[in-house]
């Protein structure tokens, strides 16, 4: 026999029988107790709570063993390992975000398109972050503790993203409009090693579907308004970066910029259904110029057609 029905008793062959405890019942409990103390009553030194017996193989109660319990120790298995393997490619995925706003549209996308095994329904998450302006006024550049005053800085569903800069007291969680929404809540904090950004507010009916991707997603979500910050702070990093997406030739936006571009436009269609292609323009006699001009006048051909492409392209690309 066993005790407390742990999950050893539950898959060992044969399973055990054991004895069960109400979770419903402890919990009321302790909250009694705690109420008895409130109130100034004299709380019970010893509490009984009931037991209840789960009949099982190991006395020979049952003749065959419910194998459901085991297909479920296994689906639960296989989602562990999923959620192990994906887990390193949430940074990944989160590494072309250069702003905050970019982050947001990268989870929904994430999540909307079901990757890493992420359920149909995720419940609505809200992005709580810390006021910068208020460290700043006490003096605290990089804190480890969350400020009393928080932004509500966006709202993610499954069908959309919402921006927002709402301000309240942390003491209340949410906003009081969004509190008023039924559902389970639970909260988890945004920091990476001592910073601490925020935290996320989780509301959803089953939890149970995420359990092995939270974790991990709060995990790459810190490290990636981290990263956010340490590029919106050095200056001199993000010049690099500019500098970096430029050719030296032409003066104009180069492959690496593209590759860049092309992943977060890719992004943004998804979320829009639109369509889009992509065109490749080839300069011909190039190496004629080179052999009859030198290599000198083949790279002002080169130049030319730069700036003429640049001066065509649409304003908003």
């Amino acid at each position: 026999s066993g005790l407390d029905d742990i999950d050893e008793a539950r898959y060992h062959l044969p399973p055990l029988t054991t004895l069960r405890g109400s979770t419903q019942s402890l919990s009321k409990a302790v909250i009694d107790t705690f109420d008895d103390i409130w109130n100034g009553k004299e709380p019970k030194k010893h509490i009984y709570l009931p037991l209840e017996p789960v009949i099982r193989n190991s006395c020979g109660c049952v003749a065959e063993i419910d194998y459901t319990s085991f297909n479920n120790l296994y689906q639960n298995k296989e989602e562990i390992l999923a959620a192990l393997h994906f887990s390193p490619y949430l940074t990944l995925d989160f590494d072309a975000a250069d702003s905050f706003a970019d982050l947001v549209y990268s989870i929904h996308l994430m999540l909307a398109n079901k990757s890493y095994g992420s359920p149909e329904d995720f419940g609505t998450i809200y992005f709580c972050l810390c006021d910068e302006k208020e460290r700043q006024d006490n003096m605290v550049e990089m804190a480890s503790n969350f400020t009393n005053n928080m932004i509500l800085s966006a709202i993610i569903t499954r069908g959309d993203v919402k921006l927002c800069n709402e301000m309240f007291e942390r003491k209340e969680i949410l906003p009081e409009k969004y509190m008023e929404e039924k559902g389970q809540t639970y909260i988890f904090s945004l920091h990476c090693k001592d910073v601490c950004y925020g935290y996320i507010v989780l509301k959803i009916k089953d939890i149970t579907k995420i359990n092995h991707l939270i974790k991990a997603l709060m995990f790459s979500v810190g490290n990636a308004l981290d990263r956010i910050r340490m590029f919106s702070e050095n200056k001199t990093i993000q010049q690099l970066k500019e500098q970096s997406y430029v050719d030296e030739l032409t003066k104009i936006s180069n492959r690496r910029f593209m590759e860049h571009f092309i992943h977060k436009l890719y992004e943004r269609l998804q979320r829009t259904g639109e369509a889009f292609c992509v065109m490749s323009i080839d300069l011909d006699g190039l190496k004629y110029i080179n052999d009859n001009y030198g290599h000198l006048e083949g790279d002002n051909a080169i130049i030319s057609i730069a700036k003429i492409l640049d001066e065509i392209k649409p304003q908003h690309g």
